[in-house]
């Protein structure tokens, strides 16, 4: 089935999310529908093809399955302007910190409702989007869900209950390695490297060692074994990051995150 999508806020999840589904086929431009109370947003989403519709409202009715991307604190007010309607709609909703309670009491309507939780690397088609389980939409719906999801990252099935978590990991993990790409190459440039270069080779073996676990399904012990020589220079770093509480920082980082997130 060609599912009508329509997309509520099209910002930069929303119009990423848009972009990765139309870049691999998942959605069709004519059957995309975008509402956003900004003019550029809107003219963006014209330039891929997409039909804009003048309301909130008129969103809702033109849809199909219809993906909230605006920001949590304005959700409220924006489905406010939808009329109230015996309607069942499909929705999947992006908004942090929402839970599938607190959205349901928003709606204009009946709705089915998939929770998600993608992170910014979507933005370039690495993301991680956690869809919760437990979900009442239909398989289509499900599988339509997870095929726009798997367009602009991987997707994993979790508990509700375990989003807080997966916020603090997969959510804040871009700026944690962007501190640790910036503490490299800091240590880089003490050497005497140029920042440019460093920031440039930091950040590309990040990825490559990311790649290195996933494609060949490696055990992060493994990857740091294959590279710590004996008596080497590596190993030599590795004592260093241990003398520091290295690990012990990053699990308190987690930890700490998850229980701020389980508190708001």
């Amino acid at each position: 089935m060609a599912f009508k999508l329509g997309i509520l806020g099209f910002g930069n999840m929303g119009s990423a999310i848009a972009e990765g589904a139309l870049l691999k086929g998942v959605v069709k431009p004519g059957h995309v529908y975008v509402y956003n109370r900004s003019n550029p947003a809107m003219l963006k989403a014209e330039d891929l093809g997409f039909n804009t519709v003048s309301s909130e409202d008129e969103l809702w009715k033109s849809s199909d399955v219809i993906l909230l991307a605006v920001k949590p604190q304005f959700m409220a007010e924006a489905l406010g302007h939808i009329e109230k309607t015996n309607e069942s709609k499909a929705v999947i909703s992006v908004a942090a910190g929402l839970t599938t309670e607190r959205l349901r009491s928003m709606m204009p309507g009946p709705a089915r409702i998939l929770r998600t939780m993608p992170n910014t690397p979507v933005m370039v088609g690495e993301g991680v989007t956690a869809l919760c389980e437990g979900s009442d939409l239909t398989k289509e719906e499900l599988d339509f869900a997870e095929d726009i999801f798997s367009s602009i990252g991987i997707v994993q099935w979790i508990r509700e209950e375990d989003i807080n978590a997966i916020g603090a990991l997969s959510g804040g993990a871009p700026a944690y390695a962007a501190m640790f790409i910036e503490a490299l190459a800091d240590g880089a440039v003490k050497t005497g490297l140029k920042r440019d270069v460093a920031y440039r080779l930091a950040a590309q073996t990040l990825l490559g060692a990311s790649k290195m676990l996933l494609d060949m399904d490696l055990h992060p012990g493994q990857l740091k074994d294959m590279v710590t020589s004996p008596k080497g220079t590596t190993i030599e770093a590795v004592e260093a990051l241990e003398r520091g509480g290295f690990r012990y920082a990053v699990m308190e980082a987690i930890v700490k995150a998850t229980e701020k997130g389980n508190k708001m």
